[in-house]
């Protein structure tokens, strides 16, 4: 049967990088979050806008190409 050696200084700080790395990632999580909330109605008016100025073009027999929009085939 063995013996528990005392911990030592170094031995008893080993939960601190733990609650850091831990606290981090929860506010990471929190922050993007928050970050997502504001940004999704944005994109939701900008593709609303940008549906009616579409649909204008069209209606005047005009064409519309959607701005950022990835082109995978020619």
């Amino acid at each position: 049967m063995t013996t528990a050696t005392p911990l030592t200084a170094q031995d008893e700080k080993t939960w601190i990088p733990l609650v850091l790395y831990t606290l981090g990632g929860v506010l990471a999580f929190v922050l993007v979050g928050f970050a997502l909330l504001f940004l999704a109605p944005l994109v939701q008016l900008a593709g609303v806008v940008l549906a009616i100025v579409a649909g204008v073009k069209a209606g005047q027999a005009g064409t519309f190409r959607y701005p950022f929009v990835l082109r995978f085939l020619k």
